[in-house]
């Protein structure tokens, strides 16, 4: 019956069960099972009720570990914005530093005031340019931009369109619920 070098999962009880080599166990019990056309030897409903703690108890560490995991991205998101937030007041309190420092100078009429460690020099900078009002700006000076109308294309395949480029692919969702009590998959 099934494969006789096989291991099993008493066989190896100090190892660690992946959820990968559990589902496998599962499908060779499956096959053996309809091999043994349905036929429950001891060993098989041994190992099939092994098979199932062990996949329902990976199951169980998964959905914890993925929950683990989501609240971590979530406050590191939710962390990663207040340090771009604090950049953006740091480097506002930077520039703002700096046109007081300008503008002593230019109230001292010089190009370069002192320290005792160090001094700071007004020199010439390349122009910088600024948009006024972009509506008045002629087209030639103007970049177009262009990005996929991803709603329109698929509307566009579904209804049976060729579209060079694009292909509509399936996928599935994982989705997680509570398990009812007592029920079993």
């Amino acid at each position: 019956m099934g494969d006789p070098g096989r291991v099993r999962p008493q066989d190896r009880r100090d190892a660690v069960t992946t959820l990968l080599s559990a589902a496998a166990d599962a499908r060779a019990l499956e096959v053996l099972l309809q091999e043994a056309q349905g036929e429950l030897s001891p060993e098989l409903e041994s190992w099939m009720d092994e098979v199932e703690k062990t996949v329902a108890g990976k199951v169980d560490a998964y959905h914890y570990i993925l929950s683990r995991l989501e609240a971590n991205e979530d406050h590191l998101r939710i962390e990663a914005s207040a340090l771009e937030a604090a950049a953006r007041s740091i480097a506002k309190v930077r520039e703002n530093m700096k046109a007081r420092i300008k503008m002593a100078m230019l109230t001292m009429d010089t190009d370069e005031i002192k320290g005792s460690a160090w001094r700071f020099k007004l020199s010439p900078a390349q122009p910088r340019l600024v948009v006024d009002d972009e509506g008045k700006i002629p087209k030639d000076y103007m970049v177009v931009s262009y990005s996929p109308d991803k709603d329109k294309l698929k509307a566009a395949i579904k209804s049976g369109a060729a579209i060079e480029g694009v292909h509509i692919e399936t996928t599935d969702a994982l989705r997680t619920y509570p398990n009812k009590s007592g029920a079993k998959a």
